[in-house]
């Protein structure tokens, strides 16, 4: 930013130093009327046009950039509350499925032995749990890279800005 004010006041500065050297009376014809004008003013006033319009067309591209950040905010808010509806549902499918399966190992577990069935469930029991924990890590993973991409698509935007 700071270097692109100082190329300005540089170029400012030799638009007036040209301006000066060329200060000779110039004949302008305005469409009804011919007026005779010194050749410094025709460039300052020729420079001052052209940076307007460049002032012009720098505040249209700002609009479109902001209009298309809020635009990218609107989605990314979106896709993090769908994402969270996502997360909250599939707690919710965990927690049922260990209870469905906790039930059917109750009534396939009926004890033959005192000594025999507390071995048995603890088996079940791990054997369930490295499942679940199987089953959370992969849901964590998909998650993980959907925050991934939604990071990468922030940046981008940034970037564009």
């Amino acid at each position: 930013m700071q270097i692109g004010f100082i190329l300005s006041l540089i170029f400012a500065i030799l638009i007036a130093a040209f301006a000066l050297k060329n200060g000779d009376n110039v004949n302008i014809d305005l469409f009804f009327t011919t007026r005779e004008v010194s050749q410094a003013i025709v460039i300052l006033i020729s420079t001052a046009f052209g940076a307007i319009m460049v002032m012009i067309l720098g505040l249209v591209r700002q609009i479109k950039l902001s209009l298309k950040i809020k635009e990218q905010s609107k989605k990314i808010d979106t896709l993090e509350e769908e994402k969270q509806e996502l997360e909250t549902q599939l707690n919710t499918e965990i927690e049922e499925t260990l209870l469905e399966e906790e039930i059917n190992n109750d009534v396939e577990l009926e004890p033959v032995e005192d000594e025999i069935q507390p071995e048995a469930n603890n088996n079940i029991e791990g054997k369930e749990k490295d499942e679940i924990d199987k089953m959370i890590e992969n849901e964590m993973e998909e998650v993980t890279q959907e925050e991934n991409e939604e990071n990468e698509e922030k940046k981008t935007c940034e970037k564009n800005e």
